[in-house]
């Protein structure tokens, strides 16, 4: 089997509105890492996180290259996932079917933000970054890495799904759609 090998980054410099480098993932350091509150829900460099974007594209190669999958791109395939992004900012969608039925699916999407969302199995989804606002302060390596892991740990068999036994019927209504029925039935979906 062949070992996967991040691609080369160029680094990246991003300036605050005083014309200084932003230290991304020690930007509160000095602050005893508790942000200002007006950082919250900003997202001012989204676009340092675009090398995910070519990261994915290294672990495509890799998974297409490496293990017995059919693999199928087409924007229309995230469309269709569990939670799908928002309409219009999906960049591209590769979807992994392996040959064995007992191993999970796969499909990853790249959006317009730049980041990507993983789609496993019957109900896993995960997107990189976690959170791109100025308050968490991710840096584009640390969301690498777990964007790794999991992708590199899926495609080794390590996705793990229970569906529990269904509970009971519950009837509900919802002003503006009207009366529904739902099975409370418990999903548990994490990586081994």
């Amino acid at each position: 089997m062949r070992a996967y090998t991040r691609p080369s980054i160029e680094p990246q410099e991003f300036l605050d509105a005083s014309g200084q480098p932003i230290p991304y993932g020690t930007r509160w350091a000095h602050l005893g890492g508790s942000p200002p509150v007006d950082t919250y829900s900003v997202d001012s460099h989204a676009e340092r996180f675009a090398p995910l974007h070519t990261i994915a594209t290294a672990l495509i190669d890799h998974l297409a290259a490496t293990y017995d999958v059919e693999v199928d791109e087409n924007p229309a395939l995230a469309e269709a996932a569990l939670h799908p992004p928002l309409p219009g900012s999906i960049v591209r969608a590769v979807s992994f079917r392996p040959a064995s039925a007992e191993c999970a699916a796969l499909l990853i999407v790249f959006t317009a933000f730049p980041s990507v969302r993983i789609y496993a199995g019957a109900f896993r989804t995960t997107a990189y970054p976690h959170c791109s606002c100025d308050a968490c302060d991710e840096t584009w390596q640390l969301v690498a890495d777990d964007l790794e892991g999991e992708v590199l740990s899926i495609a080794a068999g390590g996705l793990a799904e229970t569906i529990g036994r269904r509970r009971w019927l519950r009837w509900s209504y919802r002003r503006g759609q009207g009366i529904f029925v739902a099975m409370r039935q418990p999903v548990t979906t994490g990586l081994i």
